[in-house]
C-alpha cells in the first residue's frame, strides 16, 4: 500500500508541471490578450509583434517610409539601427536648439530685452564657429551642417532622405529619429516577463 502511494505521487509530478505550464500559458496569453497599445503606425507590419528592445535592434528601413536605400545614407552618419536612430546626437542638438527658440527672448535696441552683457551661456560645443553668435531663432533657420561635426557634404545627404531636410528646424521635426527616440524610451522600461505583469 504504501508502495502504491508513492507511485501516486511520482505520478502526480508530471501532471503537477503539466497544470503548471498550461496555468502559466492561460496568464500570459490574458495578460497579451489585455494590453491595447501599439505602435503600429511607425513600423513595417513584419515587425509589429516584435517587443520594443528588438525593434531598436532592426535597422532604419523597418520604420513605416525608410527603405533600405535609407539605411545606406543612414549608415554614413553611423546610424545602423533604430537606436543610433533614436540616440542620434545631432539629432538632441537640434531639437534643443528648436525647443529652447521658443522661449528666447527678442532683443530691443535699448538693450533692455535679449542678451545681457554679462552673458556667459555658449554654444561652442554645439554648433560650428560661423553661427554661435546666432539668435536660437536664426540658428533654428540655418542648414543641418552648422551643428558640430557635421560637415556641409551632409546637406545633401538629407536631401536624399527628405527633400524639406533643409534646416535645423526641419530636422528636428522629422518624425524619424523623433519616434525612434521615443521608442528608445518605452524600451527602456520594458520588462522582460511583463506578459506576467499584474497577474502574478
Amino acid at each position: 500500500m504504501n508502495s502504491l502511494f508513492r507511485t501516486s505521487t511520482t505520478l502526480s509530478r508530471p501532471m503537477k508541471a503539466a497544470r503548471s505550464l498550461h496555468r502559466s500559458s492561460f496568464l500570459m496569453q490574458s495578460a497579451a490578450d489585455s494590453y491595447t497599445f501599439n505602435v503600429n503606425n511607425i513600423l513595417d507590419k513584419e515587425h509589429e509583434n516584435k517587443s520594443l528592445k528588438e525593434v531598436l535592434t532592426l535597422p532604419p528601413s523597418a520604420m513605416q517610409g525608410l527603405t533600405p536605400q535609407s539605411d545606406v545614407t543612414l549608415e554614413k552618419f553611423k546610424i545602423k539601427t533604430i537606436k543610433d536612430l533614436g540616440t542620434w546626437k545631432a539629432h538632441h542638438l537640434a531639437q534643443a536648439a528648436v525647443g529652447l527658440a521658443i522661449f528666447e527672448e527678442d532683443a530691443t535696441e535699448d538693450g533692455k530685452k535679449g542678451r545681457k552683457s554679462a552673458a556667459v551661456s555658449n554654444l561652442f560645443g554645439a554648433f560650428d564657429k560661423e553661427y554661435r553668435s546666432l539668435t536660437l531663432k536664426a540658428l533654428c533657420k540655418t542648414p543641418p551642417h552648422s551643428i558640430k561635426g557635421l560637415a556641409p557634404w551632409v546637406d545633401d545627404e538629407f536631401l536624399n532622405l527628405n527633400k524639406k531636410l533643409t534646416t535645423i528646424e526641419a530636422f528636428a521635426a522629422w518624425k524619424y529619429p523623433v519616434a525612434a527616440a521615443h521608442l528608445c524610451t518605452l524600451a527602456y522600461y520594458e520588462e522582460e516577463n511583463s506578459l506576467t505583469l499584474g497577474f502574478e
